[in-house]
């Protein structure tokens, strides 16, 4: 994959929630199996140096207060990533993978800007891309209520 210039989409998120809601107990080991391969696969491809997409599949749950992109940000430094190549995984890497890393996924001259100001430091602890002060989007401010 590396040698190629594949990148992985992760999704750790998936399989993580396919573990905590599977009901009869063979279903559970079955999943948590999916889960402990998939962490595992992830951190191969990380030491190997393959890029890494954060997958954003089952993007919302009703009824929490953030995507569940934000998990899947804590999942990737569980498996090894710093918090800035989780951050980096979900934005740059992301873009690449979509085809759109010409327009966005970083900040630069040239590339649509949609920015999230944050009250805390996500590359110490990237549980903190949840302090969310507010978002700058499409040029219009967007304040966290």
């Amino acid at each position: 994959m590396k040698r190629r210039g594949t990148i992985l989409d992760a999704t750790l998120f998936i399989s993580k929630a396919q573990a905590e809601r599977a009901a009869d107990s063979g279903r559970k080991q079955y999943f948590e199996a999916f889960r402990d391969f998939s962490a595992a696969a992830v951190r191969a491809a990380h030491t190997a140096g393959v890029q890494i997409s954060a997958g954003t599949d089952d993007m919302i749950d009703n009824g929490k207060d953030f995507p569940n992109l934000h998990e899947e940000l804590r999942l990737l430094v569980d498996c090894g990533f710093t918090p800035m190549q989780a951050i980096q995984a979900a934005t740059r890497v992301s873009a690449e993978a979509s085809g759109l890393g010409d327009r966005i996924g970083t900040v630069e001259s040239g590339k649509r800007a949609n920015l999230v100001v944050l009250g805390a430091d996500p590359t110490t602890n990237v549980s903190n891309t949840t302090s969310i002060r507010f978002v700058i989007k499409a040029g219009r401010l967007v304040v966290r209520q």
